[in-house]
């Protein structure tokens, strides 16, 4: 089983300054690598199972390290960032990545879309 880390920005191009054009191609690529991968491996009788997990806006360094912001004003944007809205926690995408590895055999999840239910940009 493989599981590539994508992101939600695979679906919608965020309207931040600072690059999210290029960010959200990337993860786009990682959506057509892991489609691409499956098909081609199975076409090789690879007997593969490849999913592409997607998470929104995860309380983690991510969000300091994206806007470059500066390590003595990284909780001052943490909390910014994460006071808007209920935000998914690192252990939410251990679940759903677990989910992926532990599903039987035969079931092959491809995508994974994860994000808070109070994410305003859903």
């Amino acid at each position: 089983v493989i599981v590539h880390i994508g992101s939600m920005s695979a679906y919608r191009v965020p309207n931040d300054k600072g690059g999210p054009g290029f960010y959200a191609a990337t993860k786009m690529a990682v959506r057509a690598l892991t489609e691409a991968l499956r098909r081609e491996l199975r076409a090789e009788g690879v007997p593969i199972r490849i999913a592409c997990l997607s998470p929104g806006v995860v309380a983690s360094e991510f969000s300091a390290n994206y806007h470059s912001v500066p390590e003595g004003d990284r909780a001052q944007h943490a909390q910014e960032v994460y006071s808007k809205h209920k935000v998914i926690l690192p252990e939410d995408i251990a679940d759903a990545a677990w989910y992926i590895l532990e599903s039987p055999p035969h079931i092959d999840v491809n995508d994974i879309l994860i994000r808070s239910a109070e994410d305003p940009n859903i």
